[in-house]
């Protein structure tokens, strides 16, 4: 019987979060979107977004595929493994 593929250490759901609040915050910071408009479009409050994006709290997979969606972010961008 043949062996079972085995996962990417490296693609973990966590990693995957963590690189699109990375992802998020380079873009605010090159002037992409504001903090506070990207928080608008998605349904957060500025201060939560603030929040999140500065790793105090943690990002939500729902809230991240919001992020994902309105940043156009493809996810093979974000430097995870997945082979």
């Amino acid at each position: 019987m043949a062996e079972a593929p085995r996962p990417n250490r490296e693609f973990t759901v966590v990693a995957l979060l963590e690189a699109i609040r990375r992802e998020t915050v380079l873009r605010i910071q090159n002037g992409e979107i504001t903090e506070r408009k990207l928080a608008r479009r998605i349904g957060l409050s500025q201060p939560q977004m603030h929040h999140v994006l500065k790793g105090s709290r943690t990002l939500k997979p729902e809230v991240a595929d919001l992020l994902i969606a309105q940043l156009c972010i493809p996810v093979a961008s974000l430097g995870i493994g997945m082979t």
